[in-house]
């Protein structure tokens, strides 16, 4: 048990329970959240064993020290440091360094000060009242554009140079910048670029009473001409892009960057006291403002559609920024199912069904390791299987009946028995082989019980396994096994929701070793919004005899038909010597 923690030169004691997977870091912080204690800086923790000079890693698990007094100390060496710069950045906020400049310019903060309306520079009297909404819908989205610009530029002047300027102070040493900041400095400086060489030639155009007209209107995106859209709406907002990608780690990091580092909430907290003063949002708005900027682009064009003549040419432009938008989405959804199918991987203790034989081959070792992110056997490259479904069943053998887990993805079943258990989560051992789908036939019987038969290659059943719950496993597995044979022909599951525009992997089997091509472990992102291959392209090459093999789910009506032989023409055959009869 931990009994004893030194805070700031006054012993308290603690009983810490022993835990699975608890270690001295989790140990401390719950004595943290104690009434009367302030929150702990970790990185000014030193722990060690009672009359020990070692200082113990903060990532050891309790459960070695069971009823040894272990003492933390706090050191509050300049404590109170960090507080003051905070406090001197109030009258001067830190510039970004110049080394991070590189050849980015900002721009001029008078250009993003713009009127009201757009009435100050335009006379608008003779002007219709639908080309009145049209400008009034172009000049919002002028202003709008300011505004996001204004935001990145608070974000970079409160947040991203005072953070750097700390860490050049010495602090924040044990925290990750890139997982703390991102790219935000580099998605503003895209966005100042995109103003000064875009919108604010634009906005000189209006400042000299000219009507604003949706063909350069749709220079604010980068598209001059509609009929070769090339891919510059992905090269525009490429920056933002990334950071779609990351924000989610972003903000997981910062929240626990503020539970474990005393320094940082300090001055997170100082962030929001600036925000605050200058009656704005708090950083977590700001930090999610960029998700939101082309989604309001969106809008303004459909507005803009209902009163322009010249839709084909807007269309086109409004179906570009939605592509856009849809493969962000597409990669974050593979991106997380990935890691769901990553962390199911992780789980894995061993198997089972196999027995340890000693000097076993590395690439045999290989072969029993199952990859649950390469490809479908079937199905076109790019698609990737679901985690569908895993629960606790009864199964029934000769020598005892006992409770296994079933684990159902998109093209294979698997059966597990409970490995060892951690606190957030329950470990597997794989307890029979791996058996796809379309290699297996299911049966349902009385007393709530069904039957999995599967099939080998030559169409055997190798192995029978008998369940029993009272959860819907039959219909469930029934349900996916026909949605994976629909897969075969093309025909993407309808209950998922990727489109599968965005992976790339070689990896055509669930066993990896069973394919010769070459493998790439991650995901490979194409620039958005290019057209991509037909899905389908996989399953018109496949030779038609495999798709109606029963590996690849369909009955073994690919075997010509047998024949039976014309004995006349034979015997003729051999009168005439064309024949001989061994």
């Amino acid at each position: 048990m931990l009994r004893r923690i030194d805070f700031y030169e006054e012993p308290r004691f603690f009983l810490i329970d022993i835990k699975p997977k608890k270690t001295l870091r989790d140990a401390l912080f719950e004595v943290s959240k104690k009434p009367g204690i302030a929150s702990i800086d970790f990185s000014k923790v030193e722990v060690r064993i009672e009359n020990s000079n070692s200082p113990l890693s903060l990532d050891s698990p309790v459960r070695h020290l069971a009823n040894l007094t272990v003492i933390a100390t706090v050191n509050l060496e300049d404590n109170c440091q960090i507080q003051d710069i905070l406090e001197s950045y109030r009258a001067h906020l830190p510039p970004l360094p110049s080394h991070l400049y590189v050849s980015a310019t900002e721009c001029e903060l008078n250009s993003l000060e713009l009127p009201e309306s757009w009435t100050v520079y335009i006379d608008h009297k003779k002007l219709s009242d639908n080309e009145k909404k049209k400008q009034n819908i172009i000049w919002e989205t002028i202003h709008f554009e300011s505004s996001y610009l204004k935001k990145l530029k608070m974000l970079v002047d409160v947040y991203v140079s005072p953070f750097y300027d700390l860490i050049q102070r010495g602090f924040f040493t044990d925290l990750d910048m890139k997982l703390i900041v991102s790219n935000l400095k580099e998605m503003y400086f895209q966005c100042c670029s995109r103003w000064n060489n875009v919108i604010l030639p634009f906005i000189e155009s209006i400042k000299e009473g000219n009507l604003m007209q949706v063909d350069n209107f749709k220079n604010l995106y980068n598209i001059k001409k509609m009929s070769a859209l090339g891919d510059e709406i992905s090269d525009l907002f490429q920056e933002e892009h990334v950071y779609h990608m990351t924000v989610d780690k972003l903000k997981d990091y910062i929240k626990n960057a503020i539970r474990n580092n005393s320094d940082f909430s300090k001055f997170y907290t100082w962030v929001n006291e600036i925000l605050w003063g200058l009656g704005k949002h708090e950083l977590s708005s700001y930090l999610t403002a960029p998700m939101h900027h082309l989604t309001r682009h969106t809008l303004f064009l459909e507005r803009l559609l209902k009163s322009t003549k010249e839709s084909e040419s807007l269309k086109a432009c409004l179906e570009r920024i939605k592509n856009f938008l849809k493969g962000v989405e597409e990669e974050l959804r593979m991106r997380e199912r990935l890691e769901i199918l990553s962390e199911f991987e992780n789980r894995i203790d061993g198997y089972d069904f196999i027995d340890q034989i000693p000097n076993l081959s590395e690439n045999l070792k290989k072969s029993l390791k199952i990859s649950f992110t390469s490809s479908m056997a079937g199905c076109p490259e790019d698609w990737l299987r679901r985690f569908i479904r895993e629960g606790v069943v009864r199964m029934k053998e000769s020598s005892r009946h006992h409770d296994v887990i079933l684990c159902l993805f998109t093209d294979f079943i698997i059966i597990c028995r409970k490995g060892r258990k951690f606190e957030d989560r329950v470990n597997l051992k794989i307890y029979k082989p791996p058996m796809r789908l379309d290699a297996i036939h299911i049966q349902q019987n009385e007393n709530n019980e069904f039957v999995i038969a599967y099939k080998n290659e030559m169409n055997i059943i190798t192995a029978i396994y008998v369940f029993q719950t009272q959860d819907p496993w039959f219909e469930e597995i029934q349900r996916t096994k026909q949605t994976y044979r629909e897969m075969w022909d093309g025909k993407k599951d309808k209950n998922d929701e990727l489109t599968y525009c965005m992976r790339d992997y070689s990896s055509n089997d669930l066993f990896p070793h069973m394919d010769c091509r070459s493998k790439t472990d991650g995901v490979n992102s194409p620039i958005l919004g290019k057209s991509h291959r037909d899905i389908n392209d996989n399953v018109r090459r496949r030779p038609a005899i495999l798709k109606k093999s029963h590996t690849w789910g369909g009955k073994d009506d690919h075997r010509p038909p047998s024949r039976i032989p014309d004995w006349e023409k034979v015997q003729q055959l051999v009168q005439d010597g064309h024949l001989e009869v061994s």
